[in-house]
C-alpha cells in the first residue's frame, strides 16, 4: 500500500504531470500535450489514499492508457487522417507498442492492442488514387479497398479498441478497486455512460451464467 506522503512526494518527482518520467517505453509520448484529456482528480485521490495495491508507477502507466484512450475517442478521425493533430500520438501508440511496453513494465497484464497493428488504413494510403491495393492476411491474397469504406474501416477498429480498454479497465477496477474505467472529462459523459453501462451489464450476464 502507498500512503498519501510516499505519494504526494513521488508527484513532487515527476516531471510531467501526465507522464512518468522513469519509463523508457513512454519517452515518444511525453512530448504530447494531452492536458484536458483525461481529469486524474478522482484517480489521484483513490490511489493516494492508499486503497489499492497498485504501484506508483503502474498508477502512472493507467493514467497514461487513461488519457490515451480519451484521445482515441474524441479525436477518432485523427487515427485515419495522417497530418492531423494527434495522428502520430495514436499510431506510434499502436504500432510502436508503446502501450503495451509500458504496461508490461510496470507489471500489469496485457492489453494485446498490438492486436491492431496493420490492421487499420489512413489516408495516405489513397495519395495514387481512390483505390488502396494491399496484401490481405485473411484471404492470403491481394485485396482492394475504396477510399471510403477504408475510413469506415478504420473508425470500426478504433471503436474496437476503445471496447478493448474498457474492458481491460473494468478488470483492473474490479480487481483493485479503482476508478479508471471513468473517462473523468464532461466531453464524453455521454460516451462514458454508453461504454460504462453496456460492459458492466455484459459482465454481469456472464457471471451470472457462470454462477448458474
Amino acid at each position: 500500500m502507498y500512503n498519501y506522503a510516499h505519494y504526494h512526494n513521488y508527484k513532487e518527482k515527476r516531471k510531467d504531470n501526465h507522464i512518468m518520467s522513469n519509463i523508457n517505453n513512454i519517452n515518444s509520448i511525453s512530448k504530447y500535450n494531452l492536458d484536458g484529456f483525461y481529469s486524474r482528480t478522482i484517480a489521484d485521490d483513490i490511489f493516494a489514499n492508499g486503497n489499492t495495491e497498485l504501484t506508483a508507477e503502474a498508477h502512472e502507466a493507467l493514467i497514461t492508457l487513461c488519457s490515451f484512450r480519451n484521445v482515441l475517442m474524441l479525436c477518432t478521425e485523427d487515427l485515419f487522417t495522417e497530418n492531423s493533430n494527434f495522428h502520430t500520438f495514436l499510431n506510434v501508440c499502436i504500432q510502436n507498442d508503446l502501450i503495451e511496453n509500458l504496461l508490461e513494465e510496470v507489471g500489469l497484464p496485457s492489453l494485446n492492442l498490438h492486436e491492431f497493428k496493420g490492421r487499420y488504413f489512413t489516408d495516405r494510403d489513397f495519395e495514387d488514387g481512390d483505390t488502396f491495393e494491399y496484401f490481405c492476411t485473411c484471404c492470403n491474397e491481394i485485396a482492394s479497398i475504396e477510399f471510403d469504406e477504408a475510413f469506415v474501416h478504420t473508425m470500426n477498429h478504433a471503436a474496437e479498441m476503445l471496447i478493448l480498454i474498457q474492458e481491460y479497465l473494468y478488470h483492473i477496477d474490479e480487481e483493485y478497486g479503482t476508478e479508471y474505467m471513468q473517462f473523468n472529462i464532461s466531453k464524453l459523459i455521454a460516451a462514458e455512460m454508453l461504454f460504462l453501462d453496456d460492459i458492466i451489464e455484459r459482465h454481469s450476464i456472464n457471471n451470472e451464467k457462470e454462477t448458474k
